[in-house]
């Protein structure tokens, strides 16, 4: 025989109340058959408006871990581009004359053999937003002049710095002469320290994390020795 799920009915229920004087009279109350409790009257509204100041709260939260996740990919991108850069150059630079493996963009591609290339396609193929790319500098140090020595960026002896301007790349395509030495003669050879470093500017997609932060600047650079 097949069996049918009962509806569920209200099911009508009295309890004993007594009133002032000792007076006892029934009161009817209607309880579900299930469950047995009294019904609650008010209980989805008040769960629509506790959903109501909790959900903008996690719609932030949403959005705040989308574009951190967005931004951490985007610095890992950035940090091997210039273990490329500089690897590349550490194999080649000592072997090649001015500008020693070294090039700025032109426009928004590079079409030159050059550590900077290396850099390039290597955030091109994460599929990075090209137009973040700020600067994409190049630092040689002689190996008496270790870079760790010294503050970040400063005392080099050779600087090829190329820097976004507008769509286009501009800068010393040739080589400058660092501060520290003053030898316009110097040449990269091997034994001699070399410094890549890229400027990312990373913009927030979403548009709540936006109003509070609209880029940040990501700033990697990897040194190696040239062999």
């Amino acid at each position: 025989m097949p069996v049918t799920s009962m509806p569920l009915k209200a099911v009508p229920q009295q309890r004993t109340v007594i009133e002032p004087g000792g007076r006892v009279e029934w009161e009817a109350v209607v309880a579900s058959s299930r469950s047995g409790r009294p019904h609650r009257r008010g209980a989805r509204g008040q769960g629509l408006v506790e959903f109501a100041l909790v959900a903008p709260l996690l719609i932030a939260l949403a959005f705040g871990i989308f574009d951190f996740g967005r931004g951490m990919s985007a610095n890992v991108t950035v940090t091997n581009a210039t273990r490329e850069g500089a690897r590349w150059l550490s194999t080649q630079a000592s072997n090649l004359s001015s500008p020693y493996g070294s090039a700025c963009p032109s426009g928004t591609s590079l079409t030159s053999t050059s550590g900077q290339l290396q850099a390039w396609n290597q955030m091109l193929n994460a599929n990075l937003s090209m137009s973040g790319v700020s600067q994409i500098t190049v630092y040689f140090y002689k190996s008496s002049n270790n870079p760790s020595s010294s503050s970040a960026f400063t005392g080099w002896d050779l600087k090829e710095d190329c820097t976004r301007s507008g769509s286009a790349f501009t800068g010393a395509v040739s080589p400058t002469t660092g501060s520290n030495t003053g030898d316009s003669t110097y040449a990269p050879q091997t034994g001699d320290w070399v410094e890549f470093r890229v400027i990312y500017q990373y913009t927030t997609a979403t548009p709540i994390i936006h109003q509070l932060m609209s880029t940040v600047t990501i700033d990697q650079a990897t040194t190696m020795v040239l062999e």
